[in-house]
């Protein structure tokens, strides 16, 4: 979320420290303060290419058909159906990815 967009949900580091009105399942998942403040300082504070990562990311996803999401339905199906009400496209759960050897 960019522009009016960050100001009505995620003005804030205190906005990302309770669960979005947004999502429609019950949730208590959410960022601890001090979690808060780097989080929305390193998404939304500006760095040396002018540019935010919350805005770099929203450029990404309106240029995309779809978006592939390490996850599985079987275990996250209603917040993947959530992120893809969100953000208007095809969501892809692509599996539970094997973890990389040492």
């Amino acid at each position: 979320l960019t522009g009016d967009g960050q100001k009505r949900v995620r003005s804030s580091p205190e906005s990302l420290t309770k669960p979005p009105e947004w999502v429609s399942i019950p949730s208590s998942v959410a960022y601890r303060s001090y979690e808060a403040i780097d989080f929305h300082a390193g998404v939304f504070g500006e760095n040396a290419s002018n540019i935010t990562d919350a805005q770099r990311m929203a450029k990404l996803v309106r240029a995309c058909q779809a978006v592939a999401i390490r996850s599985c339905n079987e275990f996250e199906a209603e917040y993947l159906n959530v992120e893809a009400k969100i953000i208007g496209k095809p969501v892809i759960p692509v599996g539970l990815l094997p973890p990389e050897r040492p």
